[in-house]
């Protein structure tokens, strides 16, 4: 008995019940994937080539377009976390500018006075 996790909803329920009786030739990884902003289509084919010849270009230049975007997950992944360290240099900085008015506006404690 498999664990079934409902992530689908109307329309892609419905792709994804039409596409059971493919399940060896289809895959889907989502990972950590709020939304899906590319589908990307593929034959990973080792035979002796594709049963319709007029989807070649189309599968050539989705495989050209994945390969790419997968050679750049390092370095979009550096891009991320530089773009993070200043944001939170930038929240850190705004916190010290609040607390330090803050501390202006207190009025002053008795024992410093003395």
């Amino acid at each position: 008995m498999g664990i079934e996790i409902d992530i689908f909803k109307s329309e892609p329920d419905a792709i994804c019940q039409s596409a059971y009786w493919y399940d060896d030739k289809i895959k889907i990884v989502l990972n950590k994937a709020d939304k899906v902003k590319r589908v990307y289509l593929g034959s990973f084919w080792n035979g002796s080539g594709l049963q319709n010849p007029d989807t070649e270009k189309l599968l050539h230049a989705e495989m050209v377009d994945l390969i790419k975007e997968l050679l750049m997950l390092p370095k979009n992944a550096a891009i991320r976390k530089v773009n993070d360290l200043v944001k939170r240099a930038r929240t850190t900085k705004v916190h010290a500018l609040i607390v330090s008015h803050l501390c202006n506006e207190m009025p002053p404690d008795e024992q410093d006075l003395q």
